[in-house]
């Protein structure tokens, strides 16, 4: 099996459907097998996912079930029964663009050095130019450890990594919530290369504002609150020193400021 997609799901009745047939739109489907994670749902999520795998005989398509424990440890629960070359994570209200996966097993196979490439979406913002350019690949750039720190260029779904690797760095935190990911990111991007694709990859939460009114990312004080347990955990770590800690830390709380004011402020005023 050359890559396990692990799809955590809650309460996601409404969207699970879009997303899985993002991943048989791929066009890979001999290659990939399908791992959904349900945290606990109470609606229908799981009676969505057993028709499609009836729907889809051909298709490897797994359900695992748990008590609700949130999307990190669904997703090193996931792992933990993939038996796929590389990982590749998708939301349950995330959509894939067609080749998304090809297009990343594709440098990843071509270049045995990174250990993760990731893609671009609407609402990243990300100024490339700030980035170095992979010179064999034309829209592919080098995201390293300084420039994670400040600004996360890497959302779970967008993004496909060597399993191995995954493992190596002790996956995600298990039972964090919030900016779970950033952590993992930063323990990836500080050992080893990681790459990030100028293309759009995914339809990002159906349109949705990355810290809107609905999803994890929507509660900006908990997501706040991860962002700096996850500084304050490299800062142990040492892979950062004090003053670095302490510029990046107040860099944190003014980003936040920016977020509450468009949130609170923005985001009503346009609608």
């Amino acid at each position: 099996m050359k890559i396990s997609v692990i799809i955590p799901a809650f309460n996601a009745e409404k969207t699970i459907e879009e997303s899985i047939n993002s991943v048989f739109l791929q066009d890979m489907n001999e290659l990939i097998e399908i791992i959904v994670i349900n945290d606990g749902s109470t609606d229908r999520t799981v009676n969505v996912v057993n028709k499609i795998i009836e729907q889809n005989p051909l298709s490897k398509i797994i359900i695992l079930n748990q008590n609700n424990q949130g999307v990190a440890t669904a997703r090193n629960n996931g792992v933990n029964k993939a038996i796929g070359e590389y990982i590749a994570f998708l939301d349950s209200d995330d959509v894939w663009e067609k080749y998304k996966l090809k297009r990343q097993a594709d440098f990843l196979d071509m270049h045995l050095n990174f250990a993760l490439v990731a893609g671009n979406f609407n609402g990243l913002g990300a100024d490339f130019t700030l980035l170095k350019k992979i010179e064999s690949d034309n829209s592919y750039y080098e995201v390293t450890f300084d420039n994670l720190l400040l600004k996360h260029y890497f959302q779970p779904s967008t993004v496909l990594l060597r399993k191995d690797i995954f493992v190596k760095v002790g996956g995600f935190k298990s039972g964090m919530t919030h900016a779970e990911e950033g952590l993992l990111f930063f323990k990836l991007a500080y050992s080893y290369k990681c790459a990030l694709d100028k293309n759009i990859t995914i339809n990002y939460g159906n349109g949705k504002h990355a810290f809107g009114d609905s999803g994890l990312a929507s509660n900006l004080r908990k997501m706040q609150f991860g962002e700096l347990y996850n500084l304050c955990c490299i800062y142990r770590e040492n892979k950062i020193g004090v003053l670095r800690f302490i510029f990046l830390f107040f860099y944190s709380c003014a980003k936040f400021v920016r977020r509450v004011f468009i949130k609170e402020i923005i985001l009503p005023f346009r609608r």
